[in-house]
């Protein structure tokens, strides 16, 4: 039994040095791992450390060489800020002194068509009185009698040519008779002593029935050409006036536009809006409508 013994240990010394051994270099193989994997660790932080400061090195050099020309655009954004609230300003008091200017014209020109009207009128009267007069008067004789008479018939035959004369030049014009005119326009530019605010009762209701319409103040003025109609934007400035221009020779009538200012539109106004134009009456909605819808998307 004791050589069975001896020989067992034996074999189990040999055995056991055999496994302590490969522990032994499994263990030197895995230190010799951890070794070189905490280099290349230490090496990867080393090299991203290098990076990151490069990359802080960069950034510093790109803000302080972008720094003086983004204050220097700064600067002149507020320039350019400063200089469009000025024009602004510029534009506001022009607009102010625009709409002075077109209702000290509009006084003028209700002024004046009231004392035409009135002389107008007192014209008119003093026919009628001066022939009642010398019609009062007692005659001394028949041959008085015949001459008065004859005299008062010339006076009227001559005052009925005037007046038909009058009225076929203002119809040849293509002006709008005033003594066709409703009631609530007659009244408007006859008596406008009445109602001195424009939106008065007594107000003419077509003049206001386009103003609601088309937004924009129109009146009538009278000028050395003929009647004309003066049409007022009163947010932007713009106002322009139309006038009743000679016929062609098909009888058809003509309206001549000219822009009085274009007011805020100066830089986006397009070309037909400033020159002088003339169309025919038909082509009036196409205008109208072509003057709305620029002002409609400009607001």
């Amino acid at each position: 039994m004791e050589p069975l013994y001896a020989k067992l240990y034996d074999k189990y010394t040999k055995l056991k040095a055999r496994k302590f051994g490969e522990l032994e270099q499994l263990n030197k193989d895995q230190e010799e791992k951890f070794i070189n994997y905490m280099a290349a660790a230490e090496e990867l932080i080393q090299h991203l450390k290098d990076e990151n400061d490069r990359l802080h090195a960069k950034l510093n050099d790109l803000i302080s060489s972008t720094r003086p020309s983004v204050d220097d655009q700064s600067l002149d954004y507020q320039k350019l800020l400063m200089e469009e609230i000025h024009k602004n300003k510029e534009l506001s008091q022009e607009v102010e002194k625009l709409h002075k200017l077109q209702k000290e014209r509009v006084d003028g020109e209700r002024g004046q068509l009231n004392d035409h009207t009135s002389q107008k009128r007192s014209d008119m009267s003093d026919g009628p009185m001066t022939r009642s007069r010398k019609r009062s008067r007692p005659p001394e004789s028949s041959g008085e009698i015949v001459l008065v008479t004859q005299e008062n018939g010339q006076r009227e035959a001559v005052q009925e040519d005037s007046e038909n004369i009058s009225f076929k030049e203002t119809s040849s014009s293509g002006a709008p008779e005033e003594a066709k005119q409703p009631q609530c326009c007659t009244r408007a530019t006859e008596e406008p002593g009445d109602c001195t605010d424009d939106k008065s009762t007594c107000k003419c209701l077509f003049q206001a029935l386009i103003q609601y319409t088309l937004g924009m103040q129109f009146s009538v003025a009278t000028q050395v050409a003929g009647i004309c109609i003066s049409a007022f934007h009163e947010s932007s400035g713009y106002s322009f006036t139309l006038t009743w221009a000679d016929k062609e020779a098909s009888g058809e009538v003509e309206l001549m536009y000219t822009v009085q200012s274009l007011g805020t539109y100066e830089r986006v106004a397009p070309e037909w809006m400033r020159e002088v134009i003339k169309f025919s009456s038909t082509m009036c909605p196409i205008f109208f409508n072509r003057i709305a819808r620029f002002i409609n998307v400009h607001q």
